[in-house]
C-alpha cells in the first residue's frame, strides 16, 4: 500500500510505504528530511554519485569515495541512478526495524549527519551517550505525574531532542538534584507553547546551569529549539561542595577521585577517565570509599573485564548512582558518559567534611596556579621568538632588496659602457657579458621553482591548472634561460587577470528556479579584448578553466592576432535541460557575465557543451545587453573556418619538410563541427580522408570518405544521432564499434579532434610502425605527454592545438575587418585571407623554434614561447607608454595599486552602508565594471566614479494626509 504524506516542514510531498510512514513520527521524519537535504546539495529531490562525492570530501571521508556507485546501487530502487527521498526514508525503516543488519549508504549516512560543523569546530556524540543521557531522565522523573505522557522516552530514537526543546524536562531535572537553583514558578507549564514561553524557559535553564558550573558549549535557546542534538548540555561541574569557579570540571573530579582513592589506603591514581577506568579497579575503590556499608572489593575477584565492569555497576544500583552508563561504555571508556557518571557521583555523595573539601580546594589551586604560571613562561617565550623571527625576516628583506637595487645599478653601468664602446668590440664584449651572465641561470631557474612553489600552496584544489602551467613553464626553460630578463613576466602572463564568478538563475519548465555556478577566466588582456570558447558541463571548476584560459591566451599572439586570452563556462548540464530551459540558461548566463565585465569581450568558440544554437542565444543577449555596440562575434562568413584552419596550418607543415596532402591518406577522430570540415577541406586539398569517430567506434572508408558522404553525416549531427547511424543512409560505409581510428588503422596523417588524452604513448607507437607522417592535434591535450616524446624519438611531425585551433579565432578578426570594409567579401576571399594568417602563423613558430629548440620541428615549443614572447614584449612595450597598471611611482587608485582592488573597496562600502539597496548596489556593480578598461589608463577618473556612484544628498520625510472618513 502506498500513502501521501507531507513533510512536517512543507516543503516536500513524498510518496512512502504505509510501513515505512508509520514508523517514524513527524518530527523524526522531518529528521530524516533534513539528513537527505545534507546530500541533497542542489535541492532538486535526488541524489547523485557527485553530491556523495562532494559531502564525504567536505567530512574528510575520503575512504568511502571510490565505493560510491555500489553505494548508491544499494538503495536505488527504481534503477535510475539516484537516491530519491522515498528510497531513502525505505532504506532507514529497514534499518530501523533490523529487517537489513547493515548498509553502506546507512554508514555513509551515519557518518556525515553525526558529525556537523558549526561554529568554526567539529561537535559529535555517539548513540550510547544519548541513551545514557535518555536513561537518566527517564529514571530521574518516573515518578513525577506531570510528565507521565512524556516518561518514559525511548533511548534507541531520537525524541529526546523534540521533547527537551520546551526547557520543562531540563527544569524538572535541575529542580530535583539542586533545589533552589531554579525557579519553577517562572517556567511555564502548559500543552502548547508560544515561542517567546519557551524562549523564556531555555533561558532560565541556561541561566541555572551557568550557576551550576555546567559546561555549556556555544549553545543558547535557539539551539534547544531547532533541536541541535550535538550542542544539549555537554559536561558537567559544581559548587555544591568546592567553591572553586575557575577550576575545569574534570580536573575537579580527577582530584576527588584519587583524594577518595588514598583515603581507603589505594596506591591507583588516575590521570584520565577513559583507559585508567576500564578494568572498573579505581572505580570499585572508589564506591568502597564511599559507602563502605554497602560497597566491598568483590567486583575485583573476577578476572573478565565486562563481567567485573556488571558487577561494579550492581554495586552502584545499591547506593543509587548507576545513571548514565554501563558495562559495555566502562570497557570501551567513553569519556563523556564517564564524566557524567562521575560528577553526579560527586554531586549526590561526596563523602567529605569542611575540612577535606578546604584541602582539596587549597590542592586544586596550587596546581591552577602552575598552570597559569607555565602558561604565562610559554606566551613570553613564544613572544620573544616572534620577535626574534620578524626581526630577521626585516634584515633578509632588507638585504634583498639592496642586492637588486646593486644588481640593477650594475647591469645598467654595464649596458652604458657597451654602448659607448668602439663599434669593432662591442660585439666581443657583449658575447663575453653573456658569458658571464651565466651565472643568471640558476636566478632563472629558482624563479620557476618559487613561482610554483606557491602556485601550489595557494591553488592546491586546482591540480589541472598547475599541472598545466608545470608543462608550460617546461616548454619555456629554454628561452627564459637565454632571456631571463622575459622571467619577471612568468607570473603576470601564467597567472589570470580576472577570475570572475556569479550565480546564473534559470527557470525550468515548470517555473521553478535553480541556482547554477558561472565562471569567467580573463587572461592577457595587453593585446587586446578578452576571446575564447564557452563551455557548459557539470565537471566545469575554477580550475579547469583557468587551465584552458591559460592555453588559450597565447595561441592568440602566434597568429599575430591583437586578442587577448578568455575562457568561461558553468556547471550546468545541458543535456538534461529542454530547449526552452537552455535559452532561458543561456540567456540568464550572459545577463549576469555582462553585469560583471561588460562588452569587451568575445566568445568566438565553440566549447564542450556549447554548439551553434547555444553561441546564436549567447551573442542575441548580448547584442541586446550592449544595444548593439559590442563586438562581432563567431564565423558567420566561413562556416568551415576551424575545419579549414586545421588542414591549412597541416599543409604547411608538411610542405616545410618536404611533404604534401595530395594523395595522402588521414585519419581523423571526433564527430563534431571541426573534423567534418576539415574532412571537406582535406578533399578540396587533394587528400584521402578514411575515418571519423565517436565516443562509441569509428567508421573507415578505405577509398576516402566522399563529399555528399560528408552532407549526410552533417545531416546526421544536426539531428543528434550517433555516428553507427550513417551505416543505414549508406551501406559502402563501415562502422567498427568500441575501438579508435589510430590504432586499428594505417594511415599517413592523423588528425585528432575528438577529446583529451586520446593518443597514448602506446598509440603514438602503433602511428610510427605505421609509417604515420605526422599528427596534428586540434582537441587540447589529445597527444599525452609521453606520446609527443614519441613522435619526437621517431621523427613524426607533430602540430600542436595551438596552431592547429586558431582558425576560429582568427575569422571573427576577418569578420570586422569585412564590416570595417564595407563591401562583403566571398567564401573564396575570406579562406585566402585565413589562409595567410595560418602561413604567418606558422612561419613564426618556425623560426622561433629553429632559434630555442632542440629539434627544428617541436612546434609545440615553439608555439609556446613564439605566445609567450608576444605578451611579454606587449607588456614591456605598455610599461614604455605608461599603461601598466602601476602608470608612474606614486600613481594609484585612490590609494589602491590596481583598479579592481579601487572597485572592491568602494562596492564594499557601499554594501556597508545600503545593505538592502540591492537594486542600486547591483547597478553600480554594473557601471563600474564597464568603465574598469578607462580607470585601468586613467586613475584619475576614480575619484570621478566615487563621486558619481554615491548620492550627493538623500531626503527623507513624512506626507501627512487624511483617509475619507478625515482620520490622518
Amino acid at each position: 500500500m502506498i500513502l501521501k504524506r507531507i513533510v512536517p516542514n512543507g516543503t516536500v510531498s513524498t510518496t512512502l510505504s504505509c510501513e515505512a510512514s508509520q514508523a517514524f513520527s513527524n518530527f523524526q521524519l522531518n529528521r530524516l528530511f533534513k539528513d537527505f537535504k545534507v546530500f541533497d546539495i542542489d535541492g532538486d529531490g535526488s541524489i547523485t554519485e557527485k553530491e556523495i562525492k562532494s559531502v564525504l570530501m567536505k567530512v574528510g571521508d575520503k575512504s568511502s569515495l571510490g565505493d560510491v556507485k555500489n553505494v548508491i546501487k544499494e538503495v536505488d530502487t527504481d534503477g535510475n541512478g539516484e537516491i530519491e527521498f522515498p528510497e531513502f526514508v525505505q532504506l532507514m525503516y529497514l534499518l530501523k526495524t533490523k529487517k537489513i543488519k547493515t548498509s553502506r549508504f546507512g554508514n555513509v549516512v551515519k557518518k556525515v549527519t553525526t558529525i556537523k560543523r558549526e561554529g568554526g569546530g567539529v561537535h559529535s556524540y555517539t548513540q550510547e551517550e544519548k541513551e545514557g543521557l535518555v536513561d537518566f531522565i527517564n529514571n530521574s522523573l518516573s515518578g513525577d505525574q506531570s510528565v507521565a505522557h512524556i516518561i518514559p522516552i525511548d533511548p534507541r530514537g531520537d525524541d529526546i531532542f523534540y521533547e527537551v526543546r520546551d526547557g520543562i524536562l531540563f527544569a524538572k531535572i535541575i529542580d530535583k538534584y539542586f533545589k533552589g537553583t531554579i525557579n519553577m514558578r517562572r517556567i511555564v507549564q502548559k500543552p502548547r507553547l508560544n515561542k517567546f514561553e519557551l524562549i523564556n524557559n531555555l533561558n532560565l535553564v541556561l541561566q541555572a546551569s551557568k550557576k551550576l558550573l555546567i559546561k555549556l558549549v556555544n549553545i543558547g535557546p535557539e539551539d534547544i529549539l531547532e533541536k541541535r542534538e550535538h550542542l544539549i548540555l555537554e559536561g558537567q561541574g559544581g559548587r555544591k561542595k568546592i567553591n572553586l569557579s575557575n577550576a575545569p570540571p574534570e580536573e575537579l573530579l580527577k582530584s576527588w577521585f584519587n583524594y577518595q582513592l588514598e583515603k581507603v589506603g589505594c596506591d591507583i591514581r588516575i590521570n584520565n577517565f577513559t583507559t585508567d577506568l576500564k578494568d572498573s579497579k579505581a572505580l570499585t575503590f572508589l564506591l568502597t570509599a564511599i559507602d563502605e556499608n554497602n560497597c566491598d572489593l568483590s567486583p575485583l575477584q573476577e578476572q573478565d573485564p565486562m563481567r567485573r565492569a556488571e558487577l561494579f555497576l550492581q554495586m552502584a544500583d545499591k547506593i543509587g548512582a548507576r545513571k548514565f552508563i554501563n558495562a559495555k561504555d566502562i570497557v570501551k571508556g567513553n569519556n563523556r558518559l564517564m564524566t557524567a557518571f562521575l560528577a553526579q557521583l560527586f554531586l549526590a555523595n561526596p563523602s567529605m567534611d569542611d575540612s577535606e573539601s578546604k584541602r582539596l580546594e587549597r590542592e586544586l589551586k596550587l596546581k591552577l596556579g602552575k598552570f597559569r604560571s607555565r602558561m604565562k613562561d610559554i606566551t613570553g617565550q613564544t613572544n620573544k621568538l616572534r620577535s626574534a623571527i620578524n626581526r630577521l625576516q626585516d634584515e633578509l628583506d632588507r638585504e634583498k632588496r639592496e642586492r637588486l637595487e646593486l644588481e640593477k645599478h650594475l647591469k645598467n653601468l654595464q649596458t652604458d659602457l657597451i654602448d659607448q664602446a668602439d663599434p669593432n668590440i662591442r660585439g666581443l664584449l657583449l658575447a663575453k657579458l653573456r658569458e658571464k651572465q651565466k651565472g643568471g641561470i640558476v636566478d632563472v631557474e629558482k624563479h620557476i621553482d618559487d613561482f610554483l612553489k606557491s602556485l601550489r600552496a595557494r591553488f592546491p584544489d586546482q591540480p589541472e591548472y598547475i599541472k598545466t602551467v608545470e608543462r608550460t613553464l617546461k616548454k619555456l626553460r629554454s628561452f627564459l634561460i637565454k632571456h631571463p630578463e622575459y622571467a619577471e613576466y612568468i607570473k603576470e602572463i601564467l597567472e589570470p587577470e580576472n577570475i570572475i564568478e556569479f550565480d546564473v538563475p534559470w527557470v525550468d519548465d515548470r517555473g521553478k528556479v535553480h541556482k547554477e555556478k558561472g565562471y569567467f577566466v580573463q587572461h592577457s588582456s595587453s593585446l587586446g579584448d578578452y576571446n575564447g570558447a564557452i563551455q557548459f558541463d557539470p565537471e566545469t571548476d575554477l580550475g579547469t578553466l583557468k587551465a584552458l584560459g591559460l592555453e588559450n591566451a597565447p595561441s592568440h599572439p602566434v597568429s599575430t592576432l591583437k586578442i587577448g586570452g578568455g575562457k568561461g563556462g558553468s556547471t550546468s548540464d545541458p543535456k538534461s535541460k529542454s530547449g526552452k530551459e537552455k535559452k532561458n540558461f543561456n540567456e540568464s548566463f550572459m545577463r549576469e557575465l555582462y553585469k560583471k565585465i561588460g562588452k569587451n569581450f568575445e566568445i568566438s568558440k565553440k566549447g564542450k557543451g556549447t554548439g551553434k544554437t547555444e553561441l546564436d542565444q549567447l551573442y542575441d543577449m548580448y547584442q541586446k545587453l550592449s544595444a548593439g555596440k559590442g563586438n562581432k562575434w563567431g564565423s558567420s562568413i566561413h562556416p568551415k573556418a576551424t575545419g579549414s584552419g586545421i588542414v591549412h596550418i597541416t599543409d604547411q607543415a608538411l610542405k616545410a619538410n618536404g611533404q604534401s596532402l595530395v594523395n595522402i591518406k588521414v585519419a581523423l577522430s571526433g564527430f563534431n563541427d571541426e573534423s567534418l570540415n576539415a574532412a571537406d577541406t582535406l578533399i578540396e586539398k587533394g587528400a584521402i580522408p578514411i575515418t571519423l569517430s565517436d565516443e562509441t567506434g569509428f567508421i573507415n572508408v578505405p577509398n576516402g570518405i566522399t563529399k555528399e558522404q560528408i552532407k549526410k553525416l552533417k545531416n546526421l549531427k544536426e539531428q543528434g544521432k550517433p555516428l553507427r547511424e550513417i551505416t543505414r543512409l549508406d551501406r559502402t560505409i563501415k562502422f567498427i564499434p568500441n575501438k579508435k581510428p589510430f590504432n586499428s588503422v594505417k594511415c599517413d596523417v592523423a588528425i585528432a579532434c575528438q577529446d583529451k588524452d586520446e593518443i597514448s604513448e602506446q598509440d603514438a607507437q602503433i602511428l610510427a610502425q605505421n609509417e604515420c607522417i605526422a599528427v596534428t592535434d586540434c582537441a587540447r591535450d589529445a597527444s599525452s605527454e609521453e606520446a609527443i616524446q614519441v613522435y619526437g624519438d621517431k621523427g613524426v611531425l607533430y602540430i600542436p592545438s595551438k596552431l592547429a585551433t586558431l582558425g576560429s579565432t582568427a575569422i571573427s578578426k576577418l569578420e570586422l575587418e569585412q564590416n570595417q570594409s564595407g563591401q562583403p567579401w566571398s567564401e573564396g576571399i575570406v579562406d585566402q585571407k585565413l589562409k595567410e594568417i595560418m602561413q604567418n602563423a606558422f612561419e613564426d613558430c618556425q623560426q622561433i623554434t629553429k632559434e630555442y629548440c632542440d629539434r627544428p620541428t617541436d612546434y609545440d615549443i615553439g608555439a609556446e614561447i613564439s605566445g609567450f614572447k608576444k605578451i611579454a614584449d606587449q607588456l614591456i612595450e605598455n610599461k614604455k607608454k605608461g599603461i601598466q597598471k602601476k602608470l608612474k611611482k606614486g600613481v594609484t587608485w585612490e590609494g589602491f595599486q590596481t583598479p579592481e582592488d579601487f572597485i572592491n573597496n568602494l562596492m564594499e562600502q557601499l554594501r556597508k552602508e545600503f545593505p538592502f539597496q540591492t537594486e542600486y548596489l547591483e547597478s553600480v556593480e554594473e557601471f563600474l565594471n564597464s568603465i574598469l578598461p578607462l580607470l585601468r589608463t586613467n586613475p584619475e577618473y576614480s575619484k570621478v566614479a566615487q563621486i558619481m556612484t554615491r548620492p550627493q544628498k538623500i531626503i527623507e520625510f513624512e506626507v501627512p494626509w487624511k483617509d475619507a472618513r478625515g482620520r490622518m
